[in-house]
């Protein structure tokens, strides 16, 4: 599920994964408390990230596939009303980051990836080549968010061993919930920016798992498996 809007009216964000709870949106209002947001978000879903940014800040969309774009604009009205300036680019995410820094694009301060499903990992996302792509598109205290709630694959282990590689703060943000108008999520965040990093309540964060550095994954482009995080 990759996005929901309720037919009665109701305030979106109490519904799916991005609702006041979850940890993108604590990130990103921590965030514009500080500074207007240009933000990235690699997986369109039905848009709804778009909500989460006002008429100040810039919200760019990658999205893969063109009829997911479709849909959002067709039944859902998160692009429509946000009163934030949307782009989408239809491609593959990180090619289109790697254009648009051939290109100068001007620097985001946030970066969400959020194009996995249980089943689906779209591992040259999360590669170290990746990380150092996200690096290079992020302003210095920008922030990388990442939606890691799977039921059948582990990915902390690959994103601590790209905190350590990248010398990274890496934070865990987890709510559990079985309603299906708010949904449970896992999201982490990596970032140097202190400033955020001091605003956020111990309370909101979810312990991390400490790992044996022999459990860390290092994914490459050259390498990289899921078959060592799967949950059993």
């Amino acid at each position: 599920m990759h996005g929901s809007q309720p037919l009665h009216g109701q305030n979106s964000l109490t519904n799916s994964y991005y609702h006041q709870h979850t940890g993108v949106a604590k990130s990103l209002a921590i965030l514009k408390s500080q500074e207007n947001l240009s933000m990235g978000v690699i997986g369109l879903g039905a848009g709804v990230l778009a909500s989460l940014a006002d008429k100040h800040d810039t919200v760019h969309f990658y999205e893969l596939n063109p009829a997911v774009y479709k849909m959002a604009n067709t039944y859902f009205d998160y692009l429509k009303n946000t009163q934030a300036k949307v782009n989408v680019t239809i491609g593959d995410g990180r090619v289109s980051l790697v254009n648009e820094l051939k290109n100068n694009a001007p620097l985001m301060n946030a970066l969400v990836i959020d194009a996995f499903s249980s089943d689906v990992i779209p591992a040259h996302l999360l590669t170290q080549e990746a990380l150092e792509l996200y690096w290079q598109r992020l302003s210095e205290n920008g922030i990388l968010v990442i939606h890691i709630s799977n039921n059948h694959i582990d990915l902390l282990p690959v994103l601590q061993a790209h905190s350590t590689n990248f010398a990274k703060a890496l934070i865990k943000f987890k709510h559990n919930s079985t309603k299906l108008t708010a949904l449970g999520s896992e999201w982490v965040v990596l970032t140097s920016n202190q400033l955020f990093l001091d605003a956020i309540k111990v309370s909101d964060l979810s312990p991390l798992k400490s790992y044996p550095k022999t459990e860390l994954v290092h994914w490459t482009d050259q390498k990289n498996s899921s078959l060592p995080l799967l949950k059993f």
